[in-house]
């Protein structure tokens, strides 16, 4: 949703567009949105609309955006994108910590934020004892919500009725809409834990800086199956056999039975390394990759070093790895050694439908 004008923030271009940590708002977005596996993205635009760059979407342009709310907005999106599935809808002016994207769920959901100091003009909801929102307005005072929500099929084909056979007046409000339509229909909360920012004036956009345009570096041993597995598709160099055949089961079966190193910037999985071992005499180290846009920095030189610290407090004898060619070298010079055994192997290449593909 990125027709509005952003008039408060006093630039000649959709605020959408304005840099975080060397992105705009939008491609923030839509990077995350391709890293959980979502592709079929539309952007609305409205003002300066000529100022969007190729980002790969589906443009959808709002005409009348100088005098509609958001409802016509959505009206003109749903018209291209359908009815037939979960659309997952965003406010374009929203910087979201990566890891907020994960737990987006095929259900209807609306992200709520409750311990964030509330703002003038923000929307709170109501809840019932089921953990059900069963109204949302900008009276209520508990939570706030983040203007990212999930919207199931036949809600939307009740919404797309509704705009079909109702006059709406143009500056009518989404969630005006969702209020009169969501009676005996269960909306979950699903209750944001990471840092996030809504840019709507110069302060906002400070603080939006100050959050997330650092570059830091996060490294911890924690990694989950769909973080795996946008990484596996995010590194297509790193030479993975079979990427079809892997899945999120899989993944589930190698976070448990590894030790895991990783780095983050913003939430989101930069680069990985993981070891398994006997704790005795071997240890075989897989899963050495790091985005290509985070290369270069030294993320993954400190993930192996973090790596071979652990691995030296195990005592293992001999730790091996077959390292892909582009990173030959610097596994030399890292103190990796060429074996002069050769190596032998059995593959089993169940796919995932194999009744013992687990084995």
């Amino acid at each position: 949703m990125a027709a509005g004008m952003g008039s408060r923030m006093k630039i000649d271009f959709p605020k959408c567009l304005l840099q975080v940590d060397g992105k705009s708002l939008l491609e923030h977005q839509v990077t995350s949105l391709k890293d959980i596996g979502i592709t079929d993205i539309y952007v609305v635009t409205g003002y300066k609309a000529e100022k969007f760059p190729d980002l790969s979407v589906n443009y959808v342009h709002n005409d009348k955006f100088a005098e509609s709310g958001n409802a016509y907005s959505f009206h003109l999106a749903l018209q291209e994108c359908g009815t037939d599935d979960f659309v997952v809808v965003l406010d374009s002016d929203l910087m979201l910590d990566y890891r907020i994207y994960f737990d987006i769920e095929p259900n209807f959901q609306y992200f709520l934020d409750i311990y964030s100091d509330r703002h003038k003009g923000d929307i709170g909801v109501e809840i019932d004892i089921n953990n059900r929102i069963i109204d949302f307005s900008r009276d209520l005072e508990y939570g706030v919500m983040v203007g990212l929500a999930t919207y199931p099929p036949l809600f939307l084909q009740r919404l797309k009725g509704y705009f079909d056979t109702t006059t709406v007046p143009l500056q009518t409000e989404l969630i005006t809409i969702i209020r009169k339509l969501i009676s005996n229909v269960k909306v979950n909360p699903c209750f944001v834990d990471y840092p996030w920012m809504e840019v709507d004036t110069p302060e906002d956009y400070e603080q939006a800086k100050q959050l997330f345009d650092n570059s830091e570096v996060e490294y911890s041993n924690d990694v989950t199956a769909e973080e795996l597995m946008s990484l596996y598709h995010g590194c297509p160099d790193a030479g993975w056999l079979h990427i079809g055949r892997r899945s999120l089961e899989r993944n589930e079966i190698i976070i448990r039975n590894s030790k895991w190193f990783v780095a983050r910037v913003n939430g989101r999985v930069a680069g990985t390394i993981r070891y398994f071992s006997d704790g005795a005499y071997n240890a075989a180290v897989e899963d050495w990759m790091v985005r290509p846009e985070y290369r270069k920095g030294g993320i993954g030189v400190r993930l192996m070093l973090n790596m071979l610290e652990s691995l030296r407090k195990e005592h293992v004898i001999k730790v091996v790895t077959i390292p892909s060619e582009h990173v030959q070298s610097l596994h030399e010079k890292l103190g990796w050694r060429w074996t002069r055994l050769p190596a032998m192997e059995i593959r089993y290449d169940y796919d995932r439908y194999s009744p013992n593909w687990k084995d």
